[in-house]
């Protein structure tokens, strides 16, 4: 049985994290794809979110309960788990380009954990074939988490590689690289979710406690309801 979606789509920007380089913005090129489904069920998407402009610098965005990030639907509590959310960030005029940054100020293991969620670039997809949304998603996909692992290398020239792979969240395609800084351990995860948006997780922890790290993550991860219903 084919299923339809319903999706938006295209924005981003910087941290609260230690990783947090300058933040690249993508080109929101609009664009319409129209064509007739050759393979498997066609998908349909239209652009309705508004034109943006990326601001000068970062905009706080005061909340001090859940911040819902309209645009996307995404949710970010005050609070998941061992995680107190300590900024929300905004990177256009529009405010479709945020950031939600948390601490797990844990005595044996803080951990820094930012969530940056943006638009995909500006396309309308009608009648589109899946593989060719496919193929159009990895490239953003790739431009994307290649921009990341700049970012952090700018901005940590001692920055060490450790391993790359490949992820899937909401059947969306995502890559995930570890980087170890010093005495730090860094996790790094795009993804494209929806057709419409990128969602990228940038961790910071002591190398010392990346097994406890990890698990206080994985928690969040679990907890996080994330896109509304």
């Amino acid at each position: 049985m084919c299923t339809r979606g319903s999706n938006r789509a295209p924005a981003r920007g910087p941290s609260a994290s230690p990783l947090a380089g300058t933040m690249k913005r993508f080109t929101l090129a609009f664009a319409t794809l129209a064509m007739s489904a050759l393979a498997g069920c066609p998908v349909t998407q239209l652009n309705r979110l508004p034109e943006s402009s990326p601001l000068p610098h970062p905009k706080p965005i005061p909340v001090l309960g859940d911040f819902r990030h309209a645009p996307s639907g995404y949710i970010f509590p005050a609070q998941v788990e061992a995680f107190q959310r300590v900024t929300i960030l905004q990177y256009d005029t529009a405010g479709l380009d945020v950031s939600a940054g948390y601490n797990a100020s844990l005595p044996e293991c803080p951990i820094v954990l930012t969530i940056y969620v943006f638009p995909t670039p500006r396309m309308s997809f009608i009648g589109a074939d899946p593989d060719v949304v496919r193929s159009l998603e990895s490239g953003w996909l790739d431009h994307a988490y290649n921009a990341a692992k700049r970012e952090i290398l700018q901005a940590h020239a001692d920055a060490v590689l450790k391993g790359e792979d490949a992820r899937v969240q909401d059947g969306g395609p995502g890559k995930k690289a570890v980087y170890a800084i010093g005495n730090t351990e860094s996790d790094l995860y795009v993804f494209v979710v929806h057709h419409s948006w990128f969602l990228e997780y940038r961790a910071t922890y002591s190398g010392s406690c990346s097994e406890r790290a990890h698990q206080v993550i994985d928690a969040f991860y679990k907890a996080w309801g994330g896109r509304a219903s």
